[in-house]
């Protein structure tokens, strides 16, 4: 998540400015004032004015009604084209729905930001997405099943592509190598019930993986079809690898179109 910087040096070149700028907007800060974008930014708040009337006019920023500043489509447009960002633009949300509908659970896509699980797409069997969560969300790769499964497929090039490899932690590598044996992972939080999730790979792309939790505002106590047995947890895992290996085919057909 950004934070504030205050107290940092401000950066110095326009482009630093702009992506400084741009960088305040996170999953918990998706409109804002002038005023905050400044503090978060680091950055007096005439620049940061400036800079954002530029981006407005660009496409890069755009105004709700109340008058906040929020992210523009033209950085959707430009995002989407980044190599594990493009999940949307491949039609694939219903493919996604499907496995939603039929599992009766929140499905998400996850791809490789740094050392955390970025989730690009969300979609809960209603169709909609989580207002709570949904694409943009970061989690950390330790703390979900979805980034087990990432740090699988990072764990299995490690010996082609230095900087991944096997979790220094014992207990997390201990994690890593069951999901590489079983083909899937699962973590569970007593809030919200278990998690499952398996690799994608597709072919051109970072590390990702398709999760599918229970729904939210269900707490496992209440919602019964979420603790599977194994015949039903043995249906949900194959539905999610063919699911997977769609996504991968699709994605790896268009790496480098």
């Amino acid at each position: 998540m950004t934070q504030d910087t205050q107290g940092a040096p401000p950066p110095k070149s326009v482009a630093e400015r702009i992506f400084s700028v741009l960088s305040t907007f996170d999953h918990a800060h998706r409109a804002m004032p002038l005023y905050q974008i400044a503090k978060r930014s680091g950055l007096p708040a005439p620049t940061t004015y400036r800079m954002l009337a530029t981006l407005e006019g660009l496409g890069a920023i755009d105004r709700t009604p109340e008058g906040l500043y929020c992210i523009g489509p033209l950085v959707w447009e430009l995002g989407v084209l980044a190599p594990t960002h493009d999940v949307i633009g491949q039609g694939l949300r219903s493919v996604l729905l499907q496995l939603a509908i039929r599992a009766r659970m929140i499905v998400r896509v996850y791809g490789l930001r740094e050392r955390s699980a970025l989730c690009l797409e969300e979609v809960l069997p209603n169709g909609a997405s989580d207002p709570g969560s949904g694409a943009g969300r970061s989690v950390p790769l330790a703390s979900c099943a979805a980034g087990h499964a990432i740090l699988s497929i990072m764990a299995e090039a490690a010996p082609a592509a230095p900087g991944l490899g096997e979790p220094r932690d014992p207990r997390l590598a201990a994690t890593v190598r069951t999901v590489q044996e079983r083909g899937w992972a699962t973590a569970t939080d007593q809030d919200s019930g278990s998690e499952y999730a398996v690799p994608i790979r597709a072919t051109g792309r970072p590390p990702m993986a398709l999760s599918a939790a229970p729904l939210p505002g269900h707490k496992p106590d209440q919602a019964p079809s979420h603790r599977l047995n194994a015949t039903q947890e043995q249906r949900l895992l194959t539905e999610m690898n063919a699911v997977a290996g769609h996504v991968a085919k699709a994605l790896s057909d268009t790496a480098w179109a």
